[in-house]
This record gives C-alpha cells, sequence and structure tokens, in this order.
C-alpha cells in the first residue's frame, strides 16, 4: 500500500471515471485513505496505462468503489510542479 512506502513518492496518473489529476503520495495516502491509498503495483500501472497503447487501469479503491485510471501525462507530462506543491503542503502541515 502506498501509505507503507519506505520513501515520500509522487505517483500521477488521471480518473477517466472522476474526470481529475490523481496525484498519489504516501502524504495523500495517509490524508485521505478512501481516495489515495491502493496497492503500489496498481498505481504504477495506472500511471503507465497511456491509452493509445495499453488498457486502461480499473482498480477498485479502499471504499470499494471502481475507478479507471490512466496515464497521468495526458494531463500532466511534468508533474514536478505538482511534486513542488505536495511538499509546500506536507511541510505547512506538519
Amino acid at each position: 500500500m502506498i501509505n507503507e512506502a519506505l520513501v515520500e513518492l509522487c505517483i500521477v496518473s488521471y480518473s477517466v471515471t472522476r474526470q481529475e489529476a490523481r496525484m498519489y503520495s504516501k502524504y495523500l495516502a495517509h490524508a485521505e485513505p478512501d481516495v489515495y491509498n491502493m496497492r503500489l503495483f496498481d498505481a504504477a500501472a495506472a500511471t503507465s496505462s497511456a491509452p493509445l497503447y495499453w488498457e486502461l487501469k480499473e482498480t477498485t479503491l479502499p471504499d470499494n468503489s471502481t475507478e479507471v485510471l490512466i496515464d497521468g501525462g495526458v494531463v500532466m507530462n511534468n508533474p514536478s510542479i505538482y511534486a513542488q506543491s505536495l511538499a509546500l503542503i506536507e511541510r505547512m502541515n506538519s
């Protein structure tokens, strides 16, 4: 699970179901576990599922809802600014 990662991470994908970007991190997995805590394998498969090359990644969230995810590069090709924002939010809340 993402909340058990040994280091902070930032995995970006896009939820086709909810039509919004998803940024999976250890911090967000603790803050909103029903949305952001999933198996690392599922998050990696989601961020790698480019819609023209591979199948969409359908995953079940901890609250038992189903979500269809695709490659985060579809909406944010360079997630470094999002990772920086996440680091600032985490720093302000600690």
